[in-house]
């Protein structure tokens, strides 16, 4: 199963009151606490938040600010922050600035797991944690509490949640007085009133499409560099098989990729492959552009609604994706199963089913089924399995092949 792995997390404030962001890599969901769901639409690229350069890829830790500094919001990363502005909906100028500015002890100046604002009698502090490690910090003394770092085991967290956690948020609407810890592919929900955790669960099932929708958006990632290490070779092939000129990367791992994926031989005649080619270019193309705006495309999904969707097996089970060509790219409770590799190649393989209105059932060859090997070439050119197989061949230098097959890669 593939782990969750959030890297940070913060409350929506302002008119984003009643959300939460869910950050992992340089992708982000929201969550809707009303809906009690994450939100499709999602996920989309923390450049979004005018964060600078450095903090564009990745996020350690969020947290709002109280008191004085109210409307504010933190992100950290390694020895580094910035401030965001709600309002504004813009970072504030002169920023990042270094953590060593919020006075925190000897340890917590890089590289936070996680923070958050304390509630009820906690109220006015923030918590920092790193390691198996914790800080107090006060808003209205503007300076760490003394006595501390302390020991997260203080927090009654089970074993495996003492050091290390991914992310820490507290809860909105009905959950206002809860606060949820992140590791792995499970949570724990702390109670601020009784000062106590109440309970240790699966992410899957409890936070209807987080796993889901983010999990899509670091496979979108990860299908991304797939793509971009085979789109360009594509077009610089076709330019000189076109103009007669040699080819300017690998000719002979080219050569094995088509065949092995496409069925285009090498003896192929040029002007035959050149009748062939431009499909596989257009289909990059155009499945390239879908990731690019896959909020546009990819939805959570349910089991009531991958029912409706008739996105379901014969036993009732839900298929962990599924598409409807240039409407939606789907996600379920069962993509959870499966590893990030083979998670990313679902994203790539249900791409070419969205844009590509010949990749039917009818032209669905899975890279590890007897057919996949006996395909024709026009069968090829609108398999799903060929683009992703083909991508994989080129971005890895061999016949490499991420997919169900493989699920816990």
């Amino acid at each position: 199963m593939a782990s969750l792995d959030i890297q940070a997390a913060l409350e929506g404030k302002g008119k984003y009151l009643g959300k939460s962001y869910f950050f992992k890599e340089n992708q982000y969901t929201r969550y809707d606490w009303t809906a009690d769901r994450s939100e499709d639409g999602y996920p989309l690229e923390i450049d979004l938040w005018d964060l600078k350069s450095s903090f564009g890829d990745s996020v350690n830790a969020a947290l709002n600010g109280k008191g004085v500094y109210k409307g504010k919001a933190y992100f950290f990363k390694g020895d580094s922050y910035c401030r965001y502005n709600w309002s504004t909906d813009k970072v504030d100028a002169n920023y990042p600035m270094k953590i060593t500015a919020w006075k925190l002890p000897k340890g917590f100046e890089s590289d936070l797991d996680g923070a958050v604002n304390g509630k009820g009698r906690f109220k006015g502090k923030a918590y920092f944690f790193k390691g198996g490690e914790y800080v107090r910090y006060d808003w209205l003394k503007d300076a760490a509490d003394p006595g501390y770092p302390k020991n997260l085991s203080e927090w009654g967290l089970p074993a495996h949640f003492q050091s290390g956690i991914d992310c820490i948020v507290n809860g909105q609407g009905a959950y206002k007085n809860k606060a949820y810890f992140f590791k792995g592919d499970e949570y724990a929900r702390y109670d601020w009133n009784s000062d106590s955790v109440e309970a240790v669960a699966k992410v899957v099932g409890n936070w209807p499409m987080l796993t889901e929708l983010t999990n899509a958006g670091s496979g979108k990632a990860q299908a991304l560099e797939w793509l971009v290490a085979a789109m360009p070779q594509v077009k610089a092939l076709i330019s000189s098989l076109s103009s007669g000129t040699s080819f300017p990367h690998n000719q002979a791992l080219m050569d094995d990729a088509l065949e092995t994926h496409f069925k285009i031989p090498k003896t192929m005649k040029a002007a035959d492959k050149l009748k062939h080619l431009p499909i596989i270019q257009a289909n990059f193309e155009a499945v390239h552009q879908a990731l690019l705006s896959s909020h546009k495309s990819f939805r959570g999904r349910i089991l009531s609604e991958a029912v409706s969707d008739r996105g379901v097996d014969t036993s009732g089970n839900p298929f962990p994706a599924y598409t409807w060509h240039v409407h939606s790219m789907n996600f379920t409770r069962t993509f959870a199963n499966f590893g990030p590799l083979c998670q990313a190649a679902m994203v790539l393989h249900e791409s070419v089913h969205f844009v590509d209105v010949k990749a039917t059932a009818a032209n669905d060859f899975y890279e590890h089924s007897p057919k996949y090997a006996t395909m024709s070439i026009v069968e090829a050119l609108h398999n799903p399995s060929s683009y992703v197989c083909f991508a994989q061949h080129l971005f890895y230098g061999k016949d490499e092949r991420f997919g169900a097959a493989r699920p816990n890669l």
